[in-house]
């Protein structure tokens, strides 16, 4: 209903005022998410731009970082230490005062008091349930540069996306009314902090940029994040990516799948391989050595077949959500073999690609990684800044990944 339709039906009678006034805020709150799918690009930037001065010089990166926290040289995955602790004492800052301005009204007359209720009710993802997760407690980085140790406690995923993307929708309210000038709310101002994490709920994804190695020539993956995702809708982003957690909510899951190479070989068989949402339709714990495709690729990486790099952590802007930038390099032929049915579409997406064309029995082939290409990507705001900050930290890396392509050291984008 059109604001000019709904004031008539109010002026005839046909809605109370408590409707009008409902129907009316439930409009706005749609039509701020609505800018924060269609100008996240703009919205990141302009995040980046007010964050500036935490983006610390030198890590080639445009994300929120502590020191020693982009290590400097890649790290084996196994060399990343998780450590499962208990939650803080101190529970941290309930959102509900400084957020409840955004929200709109639910069909009691009375606001919704937390975000990802009125999301639940007005714009719901198709993909969408409370699970457990892992929230960022804090950041143990080397001295040297070249360790990397985080602790995590167990929580809930609506508590991150009440925070997380509750962030991001303030700011896209702020930048709708100021006319893009700027997105710092109160909320945002409260925590004041993005580096505190005790404070609040930050949970924590990880982007990894898959790389296919033949030789001299390697190439890489992108997907087109589609509607049915909670978060990211709409988005280019590397693939695979997703949150970290484990695969159900059992403590046994908790704890044994504190392990990001667990994490991402699931979404492997989501994003790649097409597979449904695992943590949904199981009934027991995955037997990962035994259980296709994690037994193969389980197997591939113990033979030195497929590697798996972290590249360091980093606080995104606008959602002061944190995120672990990865690279998995694979021999060509290995890739080939583990991904053979690979799948175009899936749940989370669509990949894209330079080419549809595909031969028999076999993947699609990425986007080369060479100078022109990787600058094209970093220079984009469509790519998630996550995916830049992997597809930079690679490139960067290349040589020590064994990976062979001339162009400069670093290639920096905008903000």
């Amino acid at each position: 209903m059109t604001a000019i339709g709904l004031a008539l039906s109010l002026v005839l009678g046909r809605i109370s005022v408590t409707q009008f006034r409902q129907v009316k805020s439930a409009q706005e709150f749609l039509l701020v998410r609505r800018t924060l799918r269609e100008s996240s690009g703009e919205l990141r930037r302009i995040a980046a731009q007010e964050h500036r001065s935490l983006i610390q010089a030198g890590t080639r990166v445009a994300a929120i970082t502590g020191p020693g926290w982009i290590p400097r040289n890649p790290l084996d995955a196994d060399s990343l230490l998780l450590n499962l602790v208990p939650a803080p004492p101190d529970p941290p800052s309930d959102p509900r005062r400084a957020l409840v301005r955004y929200l709109p009204l639910s069909g009691t007359g009375k606001r919704y008091s937390l975000y990802h209720e009125a999301v639940s009710e007005l714009d719901r993802p198709a993909n969408w349930f409370d699970a457990a997760c892992y929230r960022l407690v804090e950041v143990h980085p080397s001295a040297g540069g070249d360790g990397l140790a985080l602790d995590l406690t167990a929580t809930r995923y609506w508590d991150g996306f009440d925070t997380t993307e509750a962030l991001a929708h303030e700011a896209a309210h702020i930048y709708r009314r100021t006319n893009g000038a700027r997105i710092r709310g109160p909320y945002r101002r409260r925590l004041a902090n993005p580096l505190d994490f005790r404070r609040r709920h930050c949970p924590v994804g990880f982007v990894t940029l898959t790389v296919r190695q033949n030789g001299d020539d390697s190439s890489f993956f992108l997907m087109r994040r589609g509607a049915k995702v909670a978060t990211g809708v709409n988005m280019t982003a590397a693939v695979p990516s997703g949150e970290f957690q484990p695969s159900d909510d059992s403590p046994f899951s908790v704890a044994r799948d504190l392990d990001l190479w667990f994490a991402v070989m699931r979404e492997y068989a989501e994003e790649f391989l097409g597979h449904e949402e695992i943590r949904e339709h199981r009934g027991a714990p995955i037997d990962y050595d035994h259980e296709a495709p994690f037994d193969l690729m389980q197997a591939a990486r113990g033979d030195g077949l497929m590697r798996l790099y972290v590249l360091g952590l980093g606080v995104e802007p606008l959602t002061w959500k944190a995120q672990i930038y990865t690279v998995c390099v694979f021999e060509s032929e290995t890739f080939d073999r583990l991904f053979a049915d690979m799948q175009r579409e899936s749940p989370e997406g669509v990949l894209q690609l330079p080419t549809l064309r595909r031969g028999e029995e076999q993947p699609f082939q990425g986007w080369r990684l060479d100078e022109p290409t990787v600058r094209q990507y970093v220079d984009s705001l469509a790519l998630s800044p996550s995916s830049r900050v992997a597809l930079q930290l690679t490139w960067h890396h290349r040589f020590a990944l064994g990976l062979r392509s001339g162009g400069p050291a670093d290639i920096t984008g905008s903000p």
